[in-house]
């Protein structure tokens, strides 16, 4: 045998395209599915807006209590799933851990609304009155929401599909070269003719 055309004609090379398409085909979409599953979708999205309106709430809520810092107040995963409507893992995580972890926050970066998120925070932090909002809520963004966020709520998704893409290049790949391999051994040529 010396062309691809004279493998055809053999059962067994159809019988092991039949699995090679098989096992690329499942891998591909295994793939694909853990991608999806390790983005989080489909997920909890909060705008600015949203996310202060969520914060202010809390500092409502909080007004009156005598607990200096929210670091004293924790909660198990069942909690905030009961207390908050959010789906996360851990235990003894504070509001704004939960806040940050359950949801997909969009990016703030203009300092209207660094100022805003200051400004309610001092609602129920009174121990930060001396601090400018501006401060306050960049240091609070900073530490416990930034690294959760992301540039709008379409951000997660185009993720998702890079990553997707870049696993079925991976896998295409790979079984591009046992393909080539596979032709190497069985008819000597790494690009073998046709016919």
């Amino acid at each position: 045998m010396k062309t691809i055309g004279e493998l055809n004609e053999r059962v067994w090379h159809r019988i092991f395209k039949v699995i090679y398409v098989l096992v690329l085909s499942s891998l591909i979409a295994v793939s694909v599915f853990l991608v999806i599953i390790m983005n989080d979708l489909p997920y909890n999205y909060l705008s600015k807006d949203q996310f202060l309106s969520k914060i202010s709430a809390h500092m409502q809520e909080r007004k009156g209590t005598k607990v200096p810092s929210d670091y004293n107040l924790t909660y198990s995963s069942d909690q905030a799933r009961e207390k908050f409507g959010v789906y996360v893992y851990g235990e003894g995580m504070t509001y704004f851990q939960i806040l940050a972890e359950g949801y997909k926050l969009e990016n703030i970066t203009d300092n209207k609304t660094l100022d805003k998120l200051g400004a309610i925070l001092k609602t129920g932090y009174p121990q930060y009155k001396d601090m400018a909002n501006l401060e306050l809520g960049k240091r609070v963004w900073n530490k416990e929401f930034k690294k959760n966020a992301y540039g709008n709520k379409f951000t997660p998704v185009i993720n998702m599909m890079k990553y997707s893409i870049v696993m079925i290049i991976i896998w295409l790949f790979a079984f591009e070269v046992i393909k080539r391999s596979y032709y190497y051994v069985s008819l000597g040529k790494i690009f073998p003719p046709i016919k």
